[in-house]
């Protein structure tokens, strides 16, 4: 039987992935911007939602993590404390690899030609490349933790 929270998940597991279909589709088909058509790295079209996109996504796995993180811990304080502390250490460790991967981010501002935004910052640079090693660690830990449980399985039989 299936409990009601598994649906839900299920269903925003599938508009998530179909919303990733989609940008992605449209970042690769949508075409090329027509003033960069001619440079060595033409610009797609949809560049800037497949980023803001990225950005979403980051940002609601880090509330979420830190937010059951917390709620958690408030529910175990009193009656174990150690399950308390426990249940923080996921966030804890996230804020600690971002404070980490913020200052392994390049800040150095890039030479584009034609390039008029505001974006091109300093600030902007490091989060860049704070996300981007976000999303590299987080996508190997759920590789890894998928490939272990898969063999953890196998062992088990």
């Amino acid at each position: 039987m299936s409990f009601p929270i598994q649906k839900i998940s299920s269903y925003i597991l599938y508009v998530l992935l179909i919303t990733n279909v989609i940008v992605m589709g449209l970042f690769y088909f949508g075409g090329i911007v027509p003033e960069t058509a001619m440079n060595d790295y033409p610009e797609p079209v949809y560049t800037d939602l497949l980023i803001y996109w990225i950005y979403l996504l980051v940002a609601v796995g880090v509330l979420c993590t830190l937010g059951f993180g917390i709620a958690h811990f408030f529910k175990f304080v009193r009656n174990s404390p150690f399950d308390a502390i426990k249940s923080i250490a996921g966030g804890v460790l996230l804020i600690l690899f971002l404070v980490l991967f913020w200052r392994l981010g390049d800040g150095t501002i890039l030479n584009i030609p034609n390039y008029t935004g505001t974006s091109n910052t300093y600030f902007w640079l490091k989060t860049t490349d704070m996300y981007l090693y976000t999303i590299y660690l987080l996508l190997g830990l759920s590789v890894c933790t998928i490939i272990g449980f898969q063999v953890y399985r196998w062992i088990k039989q």
